[in-house]
């Protein structure tokens, strides 16, 4: 018993350490001189697992927060603190994929589609963020909110946070989902929700990418994929980019397998939410979804006249 209760000591006083430590290298990112806040940045950028660097970043999203309470004496988004708190984040961000990547995207994007950056002016986020925006009580001119959105871009860029085409195939094996492998070719599926919960269908904050290989070459990526057999017509890939609103409006890029060579590219817009969707029973199936809209006929890939649809070519 003796030992258990002098176990539990020494933890409990090295917890109580590290907090405290964490505590003051948050602190010291409010320093005047550079020299401290450097400092801190290194030291806070040294979390050696990924618990230690969701602390780190929990510790700054706490500072963030003063807008929703009373504000602390050092003052509320202090610009130098926030700085160092986008070097802290995106040095975080390169090692660990957790906490530091929501932390850099609800930044970036808020928590629905329609927030948008924390550094917006507040009239642009009236409404979506409330009082959830970057609101110096001592604003630095050097610091803009112009200064800090690059910051912030360069972070994410860095860290290579958001899914991209030029992901290198190590990355997309350890990150995506192998969906499709078959005939040599094989589709790697990517999905990342950032939204809290209570969060609706296309107002979630959602980074998705696939790509289609065979073997260790890239044939095509895009945001949504799929390989569909389409009859005689053979083997295609679809990229399709979805910005639909309250119209249906799809980014469509066609492939042709095993050549891979690009068979046709369409933006497609259909009929309102409102109005009955004439391919609304086949949308979910490429297979299905694919020859209502394109006339693959003789190896060519050419739009259907299918009522309340436009095309407009995709540019190459």
């Amino acid at each position: 018993m003796r030992i258990l209760i002098a176990v539990t000591l020494v933890l409990g006083g090295i917890l109580r350490v590290q907090a405290k430590d964490l505590a003051a290298q948050v602190a010291a990112l409010y320093a005047p001189d550079f020299e401290t806040r450097s400092g801190a940045v290194k030291a806070l950028s040294a979390a050696k697992t990924p618990e230690e660097a969701a602390e780190a970043v929990n510790a700054l999203r706490r500072e963030l927060a003063c807008t929703a309470g009373k504000k602390p004496a050092r003052g509320c988004h202090d610009p130098k603190f926030v700085y160092n708190a986008l070097m802290v984040a995106g040095n975080l961000a390169r090692k660990y994929t957790g906490a530091p990547w929501d932390f850099l995207v609800a930044l970036n994007q808020g928590g629905t589609a329609h927030e948008g950056s924390f550094f917006q002016e507040k009239a642009e986020t009236d409404g979506h963020r409330g009082d959830d925006y970057f609101s110096p009580s001592a604003p630095d001119p050097s610091l803009t909110r112009e200064r800090l959105q690059e910051t912030l871009d360069e972070a994410i860029a860095k860290a290579g946070v958001l899914p991209s085409c030029d992901w290198p195939l190590a990355r997309i094996k350890a990150m995506a989902r192998k969906t499709q492998d078959s005939g040599g070719y094989q589709v790697y599926s990517y999905s990342r929700d950032y939204s809290p919960a209570g969060v609706e269908g296309r107002f979630r904050v959602l980074h998705a990418r696939d790509w289609l290989y065979r073997g260790g070459s890239r044939v095509a990526c895009g945001e949504s994929t799929a390989v569909a057999k389409l009859g005689p017509a053979g083997l295609y890939f679809a990229s399709i980019s979805d910005s639909s609103d309250e119209q249906y409006r799809l980014d469509i890029s066609l492939y042709a397998l095993p050549s891979g060579n690009p068979a046709c590219a369409y933006t497609v817009e259909g009929v309102s939410e409102l109005e009955p969707d004439p391919l609304g029973e086949v949308a979910a199936d490429p297979a299905k979804f694919l020859p209502e809209l394109f006339d693959f006929s003789g190896g060519a890939c050419r739009p259907r006249q299918v009522p309340g649809y436009t095309y407009t070519p995709l540019p190459r």
